[in-house]
């Protein structure tokens, strides 16, 4: 059975036996009454009034996906948006634009904290005439074994292909081929996937090397790697 709130498989417990018949699930309660009421309050409304109460539809909206942000995983509010996500992903970031529905991420994508996704040009707002306005909207693909760090950007019309790692605050402004490390503004080539992964395989602590009798911190202060990097010359 499927909640018609969130479309996520509905686990009825007993508190929420009541709302079997309604097919709606507990995390969405909240969220279903106070729209059952506004709707009953808008069909009181003169047409005068409706019209006004567009700003309720959009509050109810944005209320929907804070509910979603709070009580869903990254992968889950992101196919709610209507982001074809594939397996094993992890998502930290709720930034899909205005169309998630353009935007597809393939198997074993890692997407961080502060990514964001452009499907659409709006700078094009500018451009008019006696047509008027003009409206550029692209597709963005992430293809499978991808890494985007903390607080990049994907422009509209990107593709990134399969093994790409992109570095944290970079901007892609064009696609990204297969095996390779991406990074800057504009986002460049600045190294290759293969030679990143055996470097990691040879050098870094393994799951095997983690103590994991110990708490988080005193687990990682005991294979922290000491040093600093070299300094900017």
């Amino acid at each position: 059975m499927i909640c018609r709130v969130c479309h996520q498989e509905l686990h009825i417990d007993k508190f929420a036996r009541k709302w079997k018949k309604l097919k709606v699930c507990r995390a969405c309660i909240p969220y279903y009454i106070y729209v059952r009421k506004e709707k009953q309050r808008i069909d009181d409304m003169t047409p005068y009034h409706r019209r006004i109460n567009q700003k309720t539809i959009k509050k109810l909206s944005k209320i929907k996906d804070l509910i979603f942000m709070f009580t869903r995983s990254g992968v889950e509010f992101a196919r709610y948006k209507g982001v074809k996500v594939g397996e094993n992903c992890r998502i930290y970031t709720t930034r899909f634009g205005t169309e998630p529905f353009l935007i597809q991420i393939g198997d074993r994508v890692t997407i961080t904290s502060g990514v964001t996704i452009l499907t659409h040009d709006g700078s094009t707002w500018l451009m008019r005439d006696e047509k008027g306005r003009r409206f550029l909207y692209k597709n963005v693909n992430i293809g499978d074994d991808v890494f985007i760090g903390i607080n990049s950007i994907i422009l509209p019309g990107v593709n990134i292909g399969n093994k790409v790692v992109v570095a944290a605050g970079s901007v892609v402004t064009k696609s990204v081929p297969d095996g390779m490390i991406v990074g800057g503004n504009p986002a460049r080539i600045i190294g290759d996937y293969d030679a990143y992964k055996k470097t990691v395989l040879n050098n870094y602590v393994s799951e095997v090397d983690m103590d994991h009798t110990l708490s988080y911190e005193k687990r990682i202060k005991k294979v922290v790697s000491q040093g600093f990097k070299k300094s900017l010359e």
